[in-house]
Order: C-alpha cells, then sequence, then structure tokens
C-alpha cells in the first residue's frame, strides 16, 4: 500500500549487477492495485505483478501504475 496523495514516485533496484529504474504512477489516489505493469517498454501481466528479476548487468526500465487492474482479453 501507498499513501493516496502520492501520485508518483520513482526507486533505483539493483540485483546483482542488473538495475532496476522502477516508475510507479499513481493518477488516481490508488493506495492498493496495479492496473498495468511493464518491464523494458513490454507489458507484463497484471492478475499478479511481478518483475522477473535477471542479473544479466543490463539497466531495466519498470513502469507501474497503480489502480484497478485493467479488463479486456486475456
Amino acid at each position: 500500500c501507498i499513501p493516496h496523495a502520492w501520485r508518483s514516485f520513482r526507486l533505483d533496484y539493483r540485483h546483482g549487477t542488473a538495475r532496476y529504474l522502477v516508475t510507479v504512477d499513481n493518477p488516481h489516489g490508488a493506495t492498493k492495485g496495479v492496473a498495468s505493469l511493464q518491464l523494458d517498454g513490454m507489458p507484463l501481466p497484471s492478475q499478479a505483478p511481478s518483475v522477473p528479476l535477471v542479473d544479466d548487468g543490463k539497466l531495466h526500465r519498470v513502469h507501474v501504475v497503480m489502480g484497478p487492474r485493467a479488463t479486456g482479453p486475456a
């Protein structure tokens, strides 16, 4: 959970030699839930949101949008 007043925040996470730059956007002031999730510009399933961490020495970008899950074709 995050405070509803937080509209966005960023963090820099290291996993071994890899670096993950995470941006979390919260346009509607949600306190929980993931509407969408992307890793390096590619969508990840939001049904069970998680980011696969790989110790590959690369820079990865994660974008999270808080809110109710997006519905649509599976």
